[in-house]
């Protein structure tokens, strides 16, 4: 099928689960390429404490140099429609999925509508609870 996927996080830390997912996500949609993408600041996580910024890419580096299939990048983006809409699909938890259909994100229901119309393919990865 080829095409690009955003993987959505703060991978703070990246975990071999992640890793799994990535490429779970690549063999099931036969993906050229799967993306870790970092905001600069994540939505609704402001003020949580954690690896620095530079921490975090450097072992995102890391993981992208051992697997040619994956890349990553740094956004000012935040929210998940606006990062993902060049990509041919999103990589998100379920919990993240909640989110994105949570209008309080938004400035109106016209703006989350259109926020979700914009969405790429999703693929939804469950977690508890």
């Amino acid at each position: 099928m080829g095409g690009r996927a955003a993987f959505p996080g703060t991978f703070d830390p990246l975990t071999i689960a992640h890793l799994g997912i990535a490429e779970a996500a690549r063999d099931h949609l036969d993906l050229e390429r799967v993306d870790l993408v970092v905001s600069v600041v994540a939505l609704a996580k402001e003020h949580k404490a954690g690896l620095r910024l530079e921490e975090r890419v450097a072992v995102l580096e890391l993981a992208a140099s051992t697997r040619p299939w994956l890349g990553w990048h740094v956004t000012e983006l935040q929210l998940v429609s606006d990062i993902a809409e060049p990509y041919y699909a999103v990589i998100v938890g379920a919990d993240k999925w909640a989110q994105l259909h949570d209008p309080s994100f938004h400035d109106s229901p016209a703006d989350h509508q259109a926020a979700l119309a914009k969405l790429p393919r999703p693929l939804i990865v469950p977690r508890p609870p």
